[in-house]
């Protein structure tokens, strides 16, 4: 375990990004009402499927996965910017958290967290502090065909992220990962 927590601090250090204007031009306002765009990746074998959206931190974000040849691809919008994520998304062997990956907001200063959790997830917590947590929005996957639930979650500007913690419906940690 020790390994995929530095390999997770490393992933969720390296996908740092940018986000920009709501389309009316306000900033950390809710993205674009429109559809999502096309998918991202040239090699889509269908469709984008909507899991969800919201706003926290005056960041607003828009969630989606879309099937490819080699697997599965998560698609995000923060506050008018787009980016999207191929990888192997889903959890392995005994793992509760797959893919992860974050966006950081160049107008609010907030980071949205997303990724991919097992369907056993009850709440996956965004940890920034001995005593200071935030709940992720968990979104089920089933309607687009994998296994599992994607998450996004919004930190705050004025924090920092130390950890992640997916629990059980009767509270029991299923899996910590490490950031720092």
């Amino acid at each position: 375990m020790g390994v995929r927590r530095l390999v997770a601090a490393a992933a969720v250090a390296a996908l740092a990004g940018c986000s920009g204007v709501a389309p009316d031009g306000t900033p950390g306002a809710s993205p674009s009402s429109d559809p999502f765009l096309e998918p991202r990746e040239t090699d889509a074998t269908g469709p984008l499927v909507d899991l969800g959206a919201g706003e926290s931190f005056e960041t607003g974000w828009r969630y989606a996965i879309y099937p490819r040849e080699a697997g599965w691809c998560t698609q995000l919008e923060v506050t008018g910017a787009v980016t999207s994520r191929c990888e192997d998304l889903l959890p392995s062997g005994d793992e509760t958290f797959g893919s992860i990956g974050r966006e950081t907001s160049d107008i609010t200063g907030a980071t949205v967290f997303d990724g991919v959790v097992t369907e056993d997830v009850a709440t996956v917590w965004l940890v920034f502090g001995p005593t200071a947590r935030i709940p992720a929005t968990l979104m089920a996957l089933e309607g687009a065909g994998p296994d599992g639930q994607a998450f996004v979650g919004v930190v705050p500007a004025s924090q920092t992220l130390t950890h992640m913690q997916a629990l059980a419906l009767n509270g029991q940690v299923l899996e910590t990962l490490d950031l720092r």
